[in-house]
């Protein structure tokens, strides 16, 4: 089952997925310091992939 093709407004739900993105990182940001050094590298390496993915190919629009 995936939600985006089960959602009745497709975009609402990308909005809102992306927004949940930009609070968590904001949030990692906040208290990253606090979690464990391995832990941080993993999650700075998963948020960076962020950057590079092309959102559009993945059928995800802003």
């Amino acid at each position: 089952m995936n939600p985006r093709e089960s959602a009745e407004d497709s975009g609402e739900y990308e909005l809102r997925a992306m927004r949940l993105v930009a609070e968590f990182t904001k949030d990692f940001e906040k208290y990253g310091q606090l979690m464990p050094e391995e832990m941080r590298e993993m999650m700075s390496q998963i948020l960076s992939l962020g950057e590079t993915m092309e959102w559009e190919e993945m059928g995800i629009s802003i």
